[in-house]
Formats: structure tokens, C-alpha cells, sequence
């Protein structure tokens, strides 16, 4: 299966150009006395951007020395260009910064806390050709018959950015939330596709530029959300991910790293993979390709310590047996087969939110259970917009999950609920009558660390409980809630 598309005319002047820029000649260090320049709506494009505001991008990115900061003021912008050029700069969005388009050639820039609104126009929304670059803490997307997003060039990454709204109408259009072409060493980082036409991500490679690039590789995708993809009809087309052609001819897929990423619907490789990749952690269903690593999935079994469901993908009809919340959210709820599934010795030390994975990590972008950080702590890579989070119950078990309120061989007349909290806690357990939805009895638990008590038949009806378990740790972390059903005959 092969799709072809012809990038825009900037992309294909530069070419093979853009691909074997060398980082060492294009890095630059971050000037001692950096500034703040400003960038607002009702700017004007004069002077050195930083008493007063200037309007365009580009405007600023001319004044600006390298290590420079760009302060995009909130409002409404008209499509911008940031020029090609090699001086690091950052660009920063407050609050409801919102750009219409954004064509950046320039390598070594940051585009951070940015909107990029195409306000359902038949225009290309986001497009990057330059080096060593980023966007991250932003939205892309309301495109129609486009792509949200169209990136080449080396070793760009995005981090925290939500991929939305990419609208398909005419059947001949091949468009995706983002279209990556000559991508060696682009990253993906926690980060969400959600109403995307044809594919979430697609990548392939220019067998039709002059001078033909080099084979691309050494891709990371992690703690990234896939959701279901549609067709021009509005019905749910057949992949999220889509991995072609990565070299002249075909190509494999080398030196890969995709670990922990939530799949609604398949992801496709095309080809086979080198020993340099591996498919670690994930959750959903994908092809099997030799040559890939396999470690610790749960959905779709390709390799001996993967965890096989039997329903893996969803359909617009039936969600996936994975035990995801439902609909646009995909934390997991208690019972998911993705809890404690991951590879404790290969993970990303934080989830889709920014939150810690710590005990035995989960599979897919989002941790079960995870709380905020004790006061003053924050895991590493956390921010202050995104804080780190920490599981606070690794485990809870109840057992037996039938009881008899008399003597019966074979049937216990108490359960016992056994818990392993990572810190001193305090317990409360409540025994919920499932068809009532009555509350029949409330435990506490004193601040343990693996606190365990006994639920006894007597005092209760017969009929079926939900036991819901609510850790609250000495500095007022809260876990979310684990839930058991329980009968009682």
C-alpha cells in the first residue's frame, strides 16, 4: 500500500539540502545577555521588537539574537513565516495565542504554548523544513482537504500537542493530522490525534525529489494517544498509525522506538524492521513485522512476553476489551490488563500527562492510579504546567470474590482485601450494594503500607457489592479509586 503526495514547493527546492544539514554547523550558543522580544497583533513590524510589540513572526525572528525569546501576546494572528535561518530562538505563546497558518524554514527554533487554528480553510496549517526544531505545549488542526501538519527535515520532535480536527470531504484527497516525509530522528512525545482524517501520523519518504534523500530512521513515538481516523464518508477508516516507505525502494524501519502509546484502531508497518527497533509497552493492535523487538504490549501479541486480548481494536460499533475509560478519554479503569503490564526496565519515566510511572509501569500513554507529587517534589521532566504525578496504591487484591453468610463447604464467610500503598496511607473502604446503590458499610484503615482487613458475609444480604477502595496519603495525595465486585450468598 504506497501513497503519494507532492510537498509543497519550499520543501521541494530545498530537498536533499534540508536532509544533511550538519547539527554541529547549525548549533549556536545562547547569547549571554539573551532578550525578550514581543510579538502582538496590533504590533507593528519596526524597531527591535522588545519596548514596544512588532506583528509578525518573521519580524522578530530578523531582530532576534541566537538564544532570544519571542513573546507571542494572545490574539488572533494571520498566517506566519519564520524564514530559514540557524540561530536558536524560542518562541513562546501565552494564553490564547492563536495563528492561523505557520510555515517555519528555520532550524534550531522552539515553538512553544502555540495554537495553530486553520479555522477549517483548505490550507496546510503547520509546515516545517527546518533542523533540530520543535513544537510543543500546543494545539494543531480545524483544516479541511489538508494536512494538519507536514514536517521534513532532521531531528524535529513534538512534545504535548494535541493533533485534532483534520476534515476530509473529497475522496481523492489524502490528508493526515501529520504527514511526516525525510524524517531522520523526529520524536513524538506525549501527544494526542483525535478526529483525524485518513491517518494519525503517515510517514513516508520523496522517491520522486531530485536528488533523492537518504534512508531515514532512528524515530521515537511514545506515551502518544491514536485515536480512530475517518474516511470522507464519516465512517472510521482502517489505521491510526501508518508507517511506508523510509528509503528508496521501500526501506525498513531502523533503530525505531515506539513504547507505551494507546492505539483505538490498528497501526501498519509495511516493512520489516532492523534489530535496532523495538515495539515496547504499547496498548491496542498493529501489524507484526519481523524483525522488531517485541516487549510487554498488551492488545496484539507478537512476541513471547506480549499479553494477547482478544478484542485489541475498536470499532465504531464496539470499543476495544482494553479497558480504557471510553469515548475521547483513554485512562485506563480498574481491572484494565494494561495495569503493571509494561517493561519495568524499559518505559518513559512519565505518562501522557506528565505524570510518574513508578512500581510496575502500565501499558499505553496514560498510568493508572497516578497522584500528584508530595509538596515541594516534582518527578523529573515535570513542569510546572504539567506536574508530575506518582502511583500511590501499586496493588490491591480481595479474595474471595464470593462469600456465604453461613457455613458452606467450599465458601468462605469473609473476604480479605490486601493492599500495597508506595506510602503511609489512610484507607477507606466502602461496601457498595450493587442493585440499591446503597451504601451498607464504611472501613478505615490506619496509615500502613500494605494495610489488609476482612469484609465478613454477616451483616449483609444476600445479592451482589462493589467494594471501592479510596487511599489518601499523609501529605492529602489522593489515589484514584480501585473497585472489586463482590457476592455475597
Amino acid at each position: 500500500m504506497l501513497f503519494l503526495d507532492t510537498p509543497p514547493r519550499a520543501a521541494r527546492r530545498r530537498g536533499l539540502a534540508l536532509l544533511a544539514s550538519v547539527c554541529g554547523l547549525l548549533a549556536a550558543s545562547p547569547a549571554a545577555g539573551a532578550a525578550t522580544r514581543q510579538v502582538a497583533p496590533a504590533g507593528n513590524d519596526s524597531g527591535s521588537c522588545l519596548s514596544s510589540p512588532c506583528r509578525s513572526l518573521a519580524y522578530a525572528y530578523g531582530q532576534s539574537a541566537a538564544g532570544d525569546v519571542v513573546r507571542v501576546a494572545a490574539g488572533a494572528y494571520p498566517s506566519q513565516t519564520v524564514p530559514a535561518g540557524t540561530k536558536p530562538v524560542t518562541f513562546r505563546g501565552v494564553p490564547g495565542a492563536k495563528l492561523r497558518q505557520l510555515d517555519s524554514a528555520a532550524s534550531n527554533v522552539v515553538y512553544d504554548g502555540l495554537e495553530v487554528d486553520g479555522a477549517f480553510t483548505k490550507a496546510l496549517t503547520f509546515h516545517n523544513s527546518g533542523d533540530h526544531s520543535s513544537f510543543r505545549n500546543g494545539r494543531i488542526g480545524n483544516v479541511t482537504d489538508e494536512k494538519g501538519a507536514l514536517v521534513s527535515g532532521t531531528g524535529f520532535s513534538f512534545d504535548n500537542v494535541v493533533f485534532h480536527d483534520v476534515r476530509v470531504t473529497d475522496p481523492s484527497v489524502h490528508n493526515e493530522c501529520l504527514y511526516a516525509i525525510g524524517v531522520p530522528g523526529l520524536a513524538v512525545r506525549r501527544s494526542t490525534f483525535q478526529n483525524c482524517a485518513t491517518m494519525d501520523i503517515f510517514f513516508t519518504y520523496g522517491s520522486w525529489w531530485s536528488p533523492l534523500p537518504p534512508a531515514y530512521g532512528g524515530v521515537t513515538l511514545e506515551n502518544n494517544v491514536f485515536g480512530h481516523t475517518y474516511k470522507d464518508d464519516g465512517t472510521w477508516h482502517y489505521y491510526s498509525l501508518y508507517v511506508a516507505n523510509t528509503a528508496n525502494g521501500g526501506g525498513t524501519v531502523d533503530g525505531w522506538v515506539v513504547r507505551n502509546n494507546t492505539f483505538e484502531i490498528p497501526a501498519n508497518l509495511e516493512h520489516a524492521a532492523t534489530g535496532g527497533s523495538r515495539w515496547v509497552g504499547n496498548l491496542g493492535s498493529w501489524e507484526c513485522v519481523s524483525g522488531m523487538r517485541y516487549s510487554r504490549n498488551v492488545g496484539k501479541q507478537c512476541g513471547a512476553t506480549d499479553r494477547s486480548v482478544a478484542r485489541a481494536t475498536s470499532t465504531a460499533a464496539l470499543p476495544a476489551a482494553l479497558g480504557w475509560i471510553g469515548g475521547l478519554d483513554f485512562r485506563l479503569t480498574p481491572g484494565s490488563p494494561a495495569i503493571d503490564a509494561a517493561d519495568p526496565s524499559d518505559h518513559p519515566a512519565l505518562d501522557r500527562d506528565g505524570f510518574a510511572r513508578t512500581g510496575r509501569p502500565d501499558a499505553g500513554a496514560h498510568e493508572f492510579g497516578a497522584g500528584p507529587p508530595r509538596p515541594g517534589g516534582a518527578p523529573p521532566g515535570g513542569s510546572p504546567t504539567s506536574p508530575g504525578k506518582r502511583r500511590l496504591v501499586r496493588s490491591a487484591r480481595l479474595r474471595p470474590r464470593v462469600i456465604c453468610k453461613h457455613r458452606r463447604r467450599g465458601c468462605a464467610r469473609s473476604a480479605r482485601l490486601s493492599l500495597n500503598v508506595t506510602a503511609r496511607s489512610r484507607i477507606i473502604v466502602k461496601v457498595v450494594r450493587r442493585r440499591h446503590g446503597k451504601r451498607v458499610r464504611t472501613l478505615k484503615l490506619g496509615l500502613r503500607k500494605r494495610p489488609a482487613l476482612r469484609i465478613r458475609a454477616r451483616g449483609l444480604k444476600r445479592g451482589r457489592y462493589r467494594v471501592v477502595v479510596v487511599a489518601t496519603s499523609a501529605t492529602g495525595v489522593k489515589a484514584s479509586p480501585r473497585a472489586f465486585a463482590l457476592r455475597v450468598r
